[in-house]
């Protein structure tokens, strides 16, 4: 599994894992379920399972205000949206404007900052928003340069296939455990997998507050009062392993950069009652 259909990208992303998670909703019948994503981000696993037909729908939640912002215009927005990504300069000075319009958000209307989070993604190293430069840097001397990974006929594509399926996406904006706790009340058939930010580097690498006390109160959660099957990977960090001792947490190897050359060791969890084939888990697999 090596190219995504998200139109984000993030370190460390989790198309890779789709054929695993396809495996999980087989062996535990959840294929005619809803799939299930409480930090959503760029939702990649989320959007190959659904425009797959693995599962029937898909629930994507994300505290991060420009994540919600994005996810809202692709399915509201879908045709000004597009037109954004077909017209606007991919340029040092559009990179500007956009990382100022990021920064000053509360004053902007949602397809305003959905466009400039898609474009800082898209135009800054490793797709890091919040502390990434410009691809190719300030004067732009370097190898590759800002508009490299910003191609746009692709990624109004990418838009409008998941556009087709809006009535089979839900989206909401609110704390990841207040959804689950929103979610755990639904009856419907699903399977929760859970990408949280990372313990280390998360001030580096996401616009979030989640510290050491809220990876506490997730796993006191999922290890106590959760009743849905999930599936949760996480940074390789001492407290996670910690946390999840008990319920021996797997490694995994991901690729954090499209030319393979960087890799990381991440952990994989799965509630008890969950059936699953490791076989599926990736190796060298790209996963970015």
């Amino acid at each position: 599994m090596r190219n995504s259909l998200s139109p984000l990208r993030y370190p460390g992303g989790k198309t890779c894992l789709v054929p695993f998670l396809s495996k999980v909703l087989e062996l535990n019948d959840l294929a005619e379920s809803e799939f299930v994503e409480p930090y959503a981000g760029s939702a990649a696993a989320a959007v190959h399972l659904l425009l797959g037909e693995y599962v029937d729908s898909i629930r994507i939640n994300d505290r991060d205000p420009h994540i919600y912002a994005f996810w809202y215009s692709l399915l509201h927005h879908t045709d000004k949206f597009c037109d954004l990504i077909l017209k606007e300069p991919v340029t040092i000075d559009n990179w500007r404007k956009q990382r100022e319009i990021y920064s000053s958000y509360k004053r902007y209307g949602k397809l305003k900052v959905a466009f400039s989070t898609l474009f800082l993604n898209r135009c800054n190293r490793s797709g890091i928003i919040t502390s990434g430069g410009p691809i190719g840097g300030y004067a732009q001397a370097g190898k590759w340069k800002i508009d490299v990974r910003f191609n746009r006929t692709e990624l109004a594509n990418r838009i409008r296939a998941i556009s087709e399926f809006s009535d089979r996406i839900a989206i909401s904006n609110k704390d990841g455990l207040d959804f689950l706790c929103s979610v755990q009340r639904t009856k419907r058939k699903k399977l929760v997998f859970l990408d949280p930010p990372y313990v280390e580097k998360a001030d580096r690498l996401y616009d979030s507050d989640f510290n050491e006390k809220k990876h506490e109160k997730l796993a006191a959660h999922l290890l106590g009062t959760a009743t849905y099957p999930w599936v949760l990977t996480y940074d390789n960090a001492k407290l996670i392993r910690k946390l999840y001792r008990s319920r021996s947490p797997r490694k995994i190897v991901l690729n954090y950069a499209a030319q393979n050359k960087r890799q990381g060791t991440e952990l994989l969890v799965r509630s008890r009652s969950l059936r699953s084939n490791f076989e599926y888990l990736p190796g060298g697999d790209k996963c970015f």
